[in-house]
């Protein structure tokens, strides 16, 4: 899938994320990585102590290790579970662990030296999936292109727009990378938080409960929809508002309004020329 720009449109700007927006994930396969080779020379060292803290000795060594060695890699996906509420995150983490003790039981290949494998290639696939992430800033649209497994086009009218949110970090901040999230006039770039708060009273045995909730809605996208992770994303801002000022009812007879008079003066000239051809002419013709 190529992006194909209609006539007369030109492109002001082509955006790529910056690799912090996809920090987590790289982190992620690094953590996995490090930890790998850290359990591989002291996984028996390390199931000994725990053994013994826990009060575990029956345990076999071997058995204890992999323990030690599966703990130690679900932390980051537990904390990504946790801090972004996304199934995905545990689920990533239990498919590696899984994986890896079944390499061992049929290979005999260790645990730690799978997962290993498994961490170099979530680095590479986070950077692919990075540079799936391709945005287009033009004089007629925003254009988001992204292709990894899928592939997958969206792209926003500058007039449908009704406002940008950009979004920073904390590290963002420091470092100037943010998120713009375009919302137009059909709710694109919108999602929704449910928030709910329940209680219940008991009065002479008799139970009573009550729940009440409300559905926040709030600007947000995933990285596919939305200018994810852009450098310098007010400058971006403002190149985009300048386009939406052009694209307003405003703009366009503004636009207009240039293009009258430009062509008045053009015709003004004409009568001039003319009118000074004629007079010029000899009395006797």
């Amino acid at each position: 899938m190529t992006v194909k720009f209609r006539e007369g449109e030109e492109l002001i700007l082509k955006l790529k994320p910056h690799p912090i927006a996809f920090m987590e994930l790289y982190i992620t396969g690094l953590y996995v990585a490090i930890a790998s080779i850290i359990a591989r020379i002291y996984a028996d060292e390390l199931a000994l102590k725990v053994s013994k803290l826990l009060g575990l000795n029956i345990v076999p060594i071997g058995y204890m290790s992999t323990l030690v060695w599966a703990f130690t890699i679900m932390i980051p996906f537990i904390v990504m579970f946790i801090a972004k509420s996304s199934i995905k995150w545990l689920a990533a983490g239990l498919i590696m662990v899984i994986a890896s003790i079944a390499i061992k039981f049929e290979t005999g290949i260790s645990e730690s030296t799978s997962s290993l494998f498994m961490g170099i290639v979530w680095l590479a696939l986070s950077n692919m999936y990075k540079n799936a992430h391709t945005y287009y800033i033009t004089t007629d649209r925003i254009i988001s292109e992204y292709k990894f497994i899928k592939e997958k086009t969206r792209e926003i009218s500058y007039q449908y727009i009704t406002d940008l949110v950009v979004e920073k970090g904390v590290i963002g901040r420091i470092l100037n990378v943010g998120t713009i999230i375009p919302v137009s006039t059909a709710g694109l770039g919108l999602g929704g938080e449910i928030a709910a708060i329940s209680g219940k009273i008991d009065v002479k045995q008799t139970g009573l409960g009550v729940i009440a909730g409300t559905n926040i809605v709030m600007p947000k996208g995933r990285s596919p929809n939305v200018l994810f992770g852009v450098k310098d994303p007010m400058k971006v801002k403002e190149i985009i508002s300048k386009e939406m000022a052009k694209h307003s009812e405003s703009g366009i007879l503004t636009k207009i309004s240039e293009n009258l008079e430009k062509i008045l003066e053009k015709t003004e000239r004409k009568g001039e020329s003319a009118t000074g051809t004629v007079g010029d002419k000899p009395k006797g013709e």
